[in-house]
């Protein structure tokens, strides 16, 4: 009866620590976003450029920006400061690739509400690269996350986006 009882406190003991502790996180997540928020929102409408492939698919055969075409797909989405996801929006686009092209514009125009430094918006994509020959090369999908800082004003075509850079992608042959 004895073992019981002890072994019923120290249960009871470690679940009101849990929760305390789980407590203090969530107020010290709540205060550094409260120390981050801005007297007023911003709502950019912003696009998605990324990065035109140069990397080889393959030994030395396939380069990414000599392809056919390469389909490009993914997804946006936005977070607050919480971590509380929000509109998730997803993106598929066909492009020709070439040797002076930089970037390439995914999606359509997004338009997203930011309250503080720490709202970020993922996005993710892999690409699919299809070339004359027949052959055609998966990329592993990349994530990168984007804060409002990060959202550049192209003033030339007046539009607002943010740049996914793409690395070396790690690619795979398609069957």
């Amino acid at each position: 009866m004895k073992n019981s009882i002890l072994l019923f406190s120290i249960l009871l003991i470690s679940l009101a620590a849990l929760l305390m502790k789980c407590e203090n996180y969530e107020s010290s997540e709540e205060g550094r976003c409260s120390e981050s928020s801005w007297d007023h929102a911003e709502n950019p409408i912003i696009r998605v450029r990324i990065s035109q492939p140069l990397d080889h698919c393959d030994n030395n055969t396939h380069r990414a920006d000599t392809a056919e075409y390469i389909i490009i797909t993914g997804s946006i989405q936005k977070f607050y400061c919480v971590g509380t996801p929000s509109g998730k929006f997803n993106f598929g686009n066909n492009v020709q690739p070439g040797p002076n092209i930089t970037y390439h514009t995914v999606g359509q125009a997004y338009q997203f509400k930011f309250e503080n430094d720490e709202d970020n918006l993922v996005v993710k994509c892999s690409l699919k690269a299809h070339f004359t020959d027949g052959n055609s090369y998966e990329s592993d999908e990349v994530k990168k996350i984007f804060y409002y800082r990060d959202i550049k004003l192209d003033i030339n075509a007046l539009e607002y986006y943010i740049l996914f850079d793409l690395p070396n992608l790690n690619w795979h042959q398609s069957l």
